[in-house]
């Protein structure tokens, strides 16, 4: 066996045994109608998102002042529809307690909020990657086959004399 079969019977292998697993979902998730009111300390933001395929999301939310592009706020102290989850549907709510984060006093008017929405890929379970288990091991056997079938008769060469 020349190393060219041996080149060929890896890539053939690679080919066979290919991890459809690093595609990306071309799938996109934006929250919709975000409103921001005012209740005393807390301010009830609202949005409608629209998650038909049940997607586990990260849902992060960032206050924006309307005439500052360089103003970004990200709170801290937010309930509700937030962080990691199963999100879907209309009216959906974070509670932000702004007097906990001890902010100076501002006008919600001027203000407004942004929501992030990522989808999070299933989790894996903790096995080794298979694929380079098996590279190695074909690479493992490939080598050992070349030497061994090397001269070309196709049998295994005769031990060496005694001493």
């Amino acid at each position: 066996m020349d190393i060219k079969k041996f080149g060929l019977c890896t890539i053939v292998y690679f080919l066979i045994n290919i991890n459809f697993s690093f595609a990306q979902t071309a799938d996109t998730i934006i929250a919709r109608n975000i409103k921001a009111v005012a209740n005393g300390d807390q301010i009830t933001i609202t949005y409608d998102i629209n998650n038909l395929k049940n997607h586990i999301l990260q849902v992060a939310t960032r206050m924006k002042k309307k005439n500052d592009n360089s103003f970004r706020y990200v709170p801290k102290y937010l309930s509700g529809d937030i962080g990691e989850g199963n999100f879907h549907g209309k009216d959906k709510k974070i509670i932000w307690d702004s007097k906990r984060e001890r902010l100076p006093l501002f006008k919600l008017d001027d203000y407004f909020f942004e929501i992030d929405v990522k989808i999070i890929p299933p989790k894996k379970d903790n096995n080794p990657n298979w694929l380079w288990i098996g590279a190695g091991a074909t690479v493992v056997v490939g080598t050992i086959l070349y030497f061994i079938l090397r001269d070309g008769s196709g049998q295994m060469p005769k031990p060496p004399g005694r001493p």
